[in-house]
């Protein structure tokens, strides 16, 4: 495809993402600043304080992010934990501003009286600076709506930089209904790019949670794409999926109460396979609470350890890695007036396929992570019976086509830093995390409710390419001395919507697209030519 700039290389000084914010009741929110332009240059170990929370009910809290980076720097990573449970992480951009939102509401339980803050802010490795601010706004319910339910209970494991493991002693009370995990995870070093781990060691990774010594989750982990990853000029200003603020990996463990419960200790690991490497974990149990809720029993339990294997040509260049996982238990919760069975049946399947160029210039990776899980619950209250099953589909789509060729100039003393004239090569990248979520509720009337929730975030970028000079400080990074060309087509998706009985109720739809055509300077971001957002009522024929 031939395509033109016809902004002709204007300079954006802002990042634009295509996720929907968070969605806020039409009442006046009281804000709360933590702070405001606090400066880091090179490291600040975190910025810390307290906050009175506001007394009432509210229908949404929200974290606004506002962030600035000057000079030159690399893309870092932020995060930052109320009363230390862990709530929101990140990656920063390379340049110019940008603002995240993160709905905190189900953390409410804890946002009463004095709140501790601690933000772990990015550091600019280089000779840059971040600028920061945190605000978080309390949306009041409006008059006549009932309040959300939240989580009574929340525990947290440290957050810490380099672990690979994270674990705390927690005490699960013995009147739980709900339990949840929020998984936080990411990688550094080497496996910042673990998907492109071939020869040297395998792809295939995986984050287990345990309660003492016995495993409750396997999650495949997400290949996130930093803002400086494998081409930084196109991230600008369109970032990969969930970069700006990272997903959580959400698992429902309702049906493990029978484990859970009682005092334990909870652990969050990373199997990393490239010991140069290093992961960023941390793990929240949010657990909903009922008075009149009995302590659980675990009526079945069966978890197979994830395995894989990596089968490779004869020539030493084609790679194809698969790995699977699988679990599944249930518990009975007594209550007052019957019992609640949770049962889950959890399948992860990885599969990896690397192909390498004779003169190691090429490399293409197709990569899917899927998996499935069906969660079903069954109610009896006084003689009536309700059962929900609700299957929930998550994929991990990547592809690649990426040519590095270069040129060493100079080295110091044949090592690092060294000199190179580089050319990047991408005639073709794709990254998406695709979510769908079906429910069907059967009620003791006989009647049958569904339930649809859908979720895409997918990043497109075709036609990239840029010559540069560098000074690589070792194999993983390097600082760009000058820029001969840049050129680069970056599209952006995301689609949410919900579908209760067969009618769409609720669909949110972002678009936006960026080119680059023939840019030299340093600090040059793509053109926007397309943005465009679609919501129910005024959603666009044949979309759907």
């Amino acid at each position: 495809m031939n395509v033109t700039d016809p902004y002709n290389g204007i300079v954006n000084d802002s990042y634009v993402q295509a996720s929907q914010p968070p969605v806020v009741p039409d009442t006046t929110p009281i804000n709360i600043t933590l702070f405001s332009n606090f400066t880091v240059v090179h490291w600040c170990p975190t910025i810390s304080g307290t906050f009175q929370a506001p007394s009432g009910n509210f229908a949404s809290i929200v974290l606004t992010y506002n962030g600035e980076a000057t000079g030159a720097v690399y893309d870092s990573s932020y995060w930052m934990t109320l009363n230390n449970v862990t709530v929101f992480t990140g990656t920063t951009p390379e340049y110019g501003n940008w603002t995240v939102q993160d709905n905190v509401t189900q953390f409410a339980s804890m946002l009463h009286g004095k709140v501790y803050y601690f933000f772990y802010p990015p550091m600019t490795i280089i000779n840059g600076s971040f600028i920061n601010s945190v605000t978080i706004s309390f949306y009041p319910v409006a008059p006549g709506v009932v309040s959300p339910s939240e989580p009574n209970e929340i525990f947290s494991t440290p957050l810490g930089y380099a672990n690979d493991v994270s674990t705390a002693n927690i005490t699960v009370p013995d009147n739980a209904v709900a339990a949840k995990l929020l998984l936080y995870v990411y990688g550094y070093g080497a496996d910042e790019f673990w998907y492109a781990n071939e020869p040297t060691y395998s792809p295939f990774e995986n984050i287990q949670v345990t309660s003492g010594s016995t495993p409750i989750a396997n999650v495949l982990p997400f290949p996130y794409i930093n803002t400086g990853g494998i081409n930084l000029f196109q991230w600008r200003p369109i970032t990969g999926v969930y970069t700006l603020n990272d997903r959580p990996y959400e698992v429902n463990v309702t049906a493990a109460l029978g484990i859970l419960e009682g005092t334990h200790n909870l652990t969050v690991s990373m199997n990393k396979i490239d010991p140069g490497s290093f992961w960023q974990v941390s793990a929240d149990l949010l657990v909903y609470t009922s008075s009149s809720a009995g302590p659980a029993e675990l009526l079945a339990y069966n978890f197979s350890q994830p395995i894989s294997f990596t089968e490779s040509s004869s020539n030493g260049l084609n790679y194809t890695t698969i790995g699977v996982s699988s679990y599944s238990y249930s518990s009975l919760i007594p209550t007052e007036t019957g019992y609640i069975i949770a049962g889950t049946n959890n399948n992860e399947t990885f599969v990896n396929i690397q192909d390498y160029s004779p003169n190691d210039v090429w490399e293409n990776i197709t990569q899917l992570s899927a998996t499935t899980t069906v969660d079903f619950t069954t109610y009896m209250s006084d003689g009536n019976y309700t059962s929900q099953t609700v299957i929930k589909s998550t994929m991990f789509p990547l592809v690649m086509d990426i040519g590095f060729p270069t040129v060493v100039v100079s080295t110091t003393n044949g090592g690092y830093p060294m000199i190179v004239l580089s050319i990047t090569d991408i005639p073709v990248m794709e990254q998406g995390w695709i979510q769908t979520s079906i429910s069907e509720i059967q009620y003791p009337s006989g009647l049958v409710g569904t339930g649809e929730h859908i979720t895409e975030d997918i990043a497109d970028v075709s036609n990239a390419y840029n010559v540069e000079n560098l000074t690589l400080t070792d194999p993983y990074a390097g600082i760009i001395n000058s820029v001969t060309n840049v050129s680069s087509l970056t599209t952006k998706y995301y689609y949410s919507a919900t579908i209760i009985n067969s009618t769409l109720v609720s669909s949110y739809t972002h678009i936006i697209e960026a080119l680059a055509n023939n840019a030299t300077q340093p600090n040059y971001a793509a053109s926007i030519i397309y943005d465009q957002i679609w919501q129910l009522q005024n959603m666009p024929f044949g979309l759907f």
